[in-house]
């Protein structure tokens, strides 16, 4: 498990050409060094792209989260369509 876990954060680096330890991927308490991933790699704050509408606009269920403040968490997406 630990060799595929480094296969996969390589193949991360390499996408966002930044370092990532293997912890700011997986953790075992349900924290991470880097909260939210704008920060981890490195953009100035946006918001997935299931936030939107295909219209373009942002879902109502989103509208209290700020751009570049979201963990990525499946629980924080858990009731969102």
């Amino acid at each position: 498990m630990y060799v595929t876990l480094k296969r996969i954060v390589s193949q991360l680096e390499f996408q966002i050409a930044r370092r990532l330890g293997t912890r700011e991927i997986v953790s075992e308490d349900g924290t991470y060094k880097t909260p939210f991933v704008c920060q981890l790699v490195g953009c100035a704050g946006c918001l997935p792209e299931g936030a939107f509408h295909p219209d373009g606009t942002l879902k109502d269920e989103w509208s209290h989260v700020q751009p570049g403040k979201w963990t990525g968490d499946v629980a924080e997406f858990e009731g969102l369509n």
